[in-house]
């Protein structure tokens, strides 16, 4: 692509190349993929130029941050060919980019790679990208095909608005840190900036691989006073090969669906909240399992942990294996919480510690719960007070029926007079002589004649239990 020098801002939809305020040596070097020469002069003056700059395939070094003003960057058309390399490791970027749009232009990165040196074992301070916008909280950058390659924080947004789509992240810690401005005056008649945390995040069909104990989406900046108020995360279709946990820190308003998380970790928790609230979140349709490696299973500790409270919230349809503790568990209170048509296998792994494990643990009170058609497979007779359901405070409105498990010493529920107790209905020529069985438990009748019953219902719980024939058939 041949474009000509500009020194002025161009109409929209135009762009310079960033080759156009390189030298022949800067050029054949990044061509080459040598990153020898400091290219970082030529990068800002062509960026300075334009509001879209275009890097041709290579390799491009530089020594301090390039400083971006709404402009757009492209690469060529492979996310891992046009690469920006910044092996600095002060906590400074790569690029900083002060964001909201301007002129009509949203900040959009397409087609790039950024590499660093950072890895689990060089655990160095970096950025590839620190988008901020110190006059209003809006960013609205987009990320579009890009690579993340080495960095402790791939992308840090300070304010909100942000869409990454097609992107991969690698050797990583967090590959989108969340964080915000200070709270903003908005006045009387505001939008709810000011207590609102910072909303609108939105990662699509991005893979995240080789990041250890990171985390994809991670919001616990300690500077950040509203953390808890984030909403508005969006973390749909995406691949994670790898141990890091899917969301860290609190939201609300937000959506995990249709993800796949392969690489279990026994001491991962893939959704993490110390200290507060879920409120209004949706995880639904998503794969939690072990990753084969020929070798023991692997198991995550939990698949979600609340150190607050749980209000409004779905887990559905989602297939999980493989966990060692408490599959979901509140340490507040819970209320209006959906947990339904899941195929939770392999749970509940870890029975050689003093505590039990439960599918469902809620620390606190729980009103309004629903644990409904969920199938449960537990590997193995567990040895402690294990229940498929555990609410440590008061309860009410809770129904845990129509849920089906594979092991008759799990105790569905430490608060049975608040639940619909779950069922078993089997077919036989006669009413069981041996095994569990409680109150309830119908054996309908193989065999059933004209003058005969229909069946055997259990009146007393035991071993087998007392049973009763009902239904008289008339001759």
């Amino acid at each position: 692509m041949a474009l000509t020098k500009v020194h002025n801002r161009m109409t929209e939809g135009s762009m310079v190349n960033v080759f156009d305020y390189m030298t022949a040596t800067q050029i054949s070097d990044v061509k080459a993929n040598t990153a020898i020469e400091d290219v970082t002069t030529a990068i800002q003056n062509a960026i300075n130029s334009n509001d879209t700059v275009y890097f041709p395939a290579g390799t491009y070094k530089i020594t301090s941050t390039i400083t971006v003003d709404n402009t757009s960057i492209i690469g060529d058309n492979s996310h891992n060919q046009s690469i920006i390399k910044y092996d600095v490791t002060d906590g400074s970027a790569a690029i900083d980019i002060n964001g909201y749009y301007n002129n009509g232009y949203y900040t959009t990165v397409k087609n790039m790679g950024f590499k660093g040196p950072y890895t689990s074992a060089v655990p160095v301070d970096n950025k590839a990208v620190f988008l901020y916008n110190n006059s209003a909280e809006d960013i609205d950058a987009y990320f579009d095909n890009c690579f993340f390659n080495g960095f402790k924080k791939s992308i840090h947004i300070k304010g909100r608005g942000l869409t990454v789509t097609d992107s991969v992240f690698v050797n990583t810690l967090d590959a989108i840190y969340l964080d915000r401005v200070n709270p903003v005056n908005e006045g009387s008649e505001g939008d709810q900036k000011e207590y609102s945390g910072a909303r609108v995040y939105q990662i699509y069909n991005c893979r995240f691989h080789s990041m250890g104990q990171g985390s994809c989406v991670s919001n616990v900046e300690a500077t950040n006073l509203v953390a808890d108020q984030l909403r508005g995360v969006h973390f749909v279709g995406n691949y994670i090969d790898t141990s890091a946990r899917i969301m860290n820190g609190p939201c609300r308003e937000s959506v995990f669906t249709g993800n796949i998380h392969i690489y279990a970790d026994p001491n991962q928790t893939l959704f993490y909240n110390n200290a507060d609230d879920y409120d209004y979140v949706t995880i639904s349709g998503n794969t939690f399992a072990t990753y084969d490696q020929s070798g023991p299973d692997r198991h995550n500790k939990q698949i979600l942990y609340c150190g607050g409270n749980v209000d409004t919230c779905v887990f559905s349809n989602n297939s999980v294996w493989n966990v060692d503790e408490d599959v979901i568990e509140v340490a507040g209170n819970a209320s209006r919480f959906v947990v339904t048509s899941n195929n939770f296998t392999n749970v509940i792994l870890d029975a050689n510690t003093t505590a039990a494990h439960r599918v469902l643990k809620i620390d606190g009170d729980a009103t309004r719960i629903q644990f409904n058609n969920n199938t449960i497979e537990v590997n193995g007779v567990p040895t402690y007070a294990d229940y498929v359901v555990y609410i440590g405070g008061t309860a009410s409105d809770v129904d845990a029926s129509n849920n089906a498990h594979n092991e008759s010493a799990l105790s569905l529920s430490n608060k049975g007079a608040y639940l619909n107790a779950q069922r078993k209905i089997n077919y036989g020529a006669a009413a069981p002589t041996s095994g569990d069985w409680v109150q309830g438990d119908i054996i309908y009748n193989t065999g059933v004649s004209a003058g005969g019953t229909v069946g055997w219902v259990c009146t007393t719980s035991g071993t087998p239990g007392t049973w009763k024939t009902f239904g008289a058939v008339s001759a």
